[in-house]
């Protein structure tokens, strides 16, 4: 009887191994919920659920057929990392599939990508997709974090304009 438990584990293990890398049908996506906090914020500690993302970070619900098509190609192609490093996330997804089941996928400030609970090596061409598609689609400012500290990123970066229009002033003043 032992040996039939054996198999049914490597059996159940091999099951589980191939189904987690199956890629993803890009007809099967019904929209994207993508999660984002603006490049170059630190927070005292790092980011490292969708649910401190979702708090932090501003979103944008996705529903283009060739966005969603070259985005699921892109995580398709996606190889594992031998390297586990922690990714301290700026942006997520959630892929939302006609079943009602769901798929996160979250992003490192340039580098660094979690898929199916996994490390994956980084994507240039993933990433230049999500700065273009994704990023450029609204204002800078708009993927500030969303709680108080919004107002104090917009201050400060209010100010350093403010200060290098005045440095420009002076300079010009001199001569």
């Amino acid at each position: 009887m032992k040996p039939n438990i054996l198999i049914l584990m490597v059996f159940y293990l091999l099951i589980q191994s191939c189904s987690s890398q199956m890629p993803i049908d890009p007809d099967s996506i019904d929209r994207i919920d993508f999660y984002a906090i603006c490049r170059g914020v630190d927070f005292a500690q790092g980011v490292y659920s969708i649910s401190e993302l979702k708090d932090k970070g501003r979103d944008t619900i996705i529903t283009d057929r060739v966005f969603i098509h070259r985005f699921v190609e892109e995580l398709n192609q996606l190889i594992p990392d031998k390297h586990q490093r922690l990714v301290d996330y700026r942006s997520g997804a959630i892929l939302f599939n006609r079943e009602g089941d769901s798929t996160l996928v979250f992003f490192g400030e340039r580098t660094g990508i979690i898929y199916r609970n996994k490390r994956m090596m980084d994507r240039d061409s993933l990433f230049r997709l999500i700065d273009d598609s994704v990023f450029a689609t609204q204002p800078y400012d708009y993927w500030f974090p969303s709680d108080s500290s919004r107002d104090l990123y917009r201050n400060v970066v209010k100010t350093m304009m403010e200060l290098r229009k005045q440095q420009a002033m002076d300079s010009l003043e001199i001569k």
